[in-house]
């Protein structure tokens, strides 16, 4: 019987043979691609974590600039800062503020007269008006990237109006 049917069971063998090999070429077609979708994918990640990276380098550099470009003054005032939220954890209450801002006062008057990122007067009357304290806080609660384009929108508005 083995004899008689052996040609028959071979026929079937080499076509599943070649089904199998057909599959395999399918799957290796299908990882293929999906190897290439992941490796696309991990790259356009890269990708933006490497524009973060180079957006928050460049706010970076432009903070070290203005720290390059304190006054003696402003040096002196950061470290009262400092000790003061050393000290007290924050600087965030109302009476570390008007001391803070009496100092400046004393030193320079033109930090209470005028705001640093519009450069517009504020009323005055030192740190005692609730408005200018209003306006302090409101200065030091304020987003870093907003004020930066703030200032940036100022520049570009003073550089355009003045003549030459």
């Amino acid at each position: 019987m083995k004899v008689l049917k052996g040609p028959i069971w071979e026929g079937r063998l080499a076509d599943f043979s070649v089904v199998f090999v057909n599959r395999r070429n399918e799957i290796e077609h299908v990882l293929a691609l999906h190897t290439a979708l992941g490796v696309n994918s991990a790259n356009n990640a890269i990708a933006a974590v490497h524009s973060d990276l180079r957006a928050m380098n460049e706010k970076l550099s432009t903070l070290q600039l203005f720290g390059r470009l304190d006054t003696p003054f402003e040096k002196e005032l950061k470290k009262i800062i400092e000790e003061k939220k050393r000290v007290q954890g924050s600087i965030d209450d109302d009476v570390t503020l008007r001391e803070l801002a009496m100092v400046a006062e004393n030193k320079d008057t033109s930090f209470l007269t005028t705001t640093r990122t519009s450069g517009k007067p504020v009323r005055s009357g030192g740190m005692a008006d609730p408005y200018q304290l209003s306006s302090l806080r409101y200065e030091l609660n304020r987003d870093i990237d907003n004020n930066l384009a703030s200032n940036m929108v100022i520049s570009y508005s003073l550089k355009g109006s003045s003549s030459y």
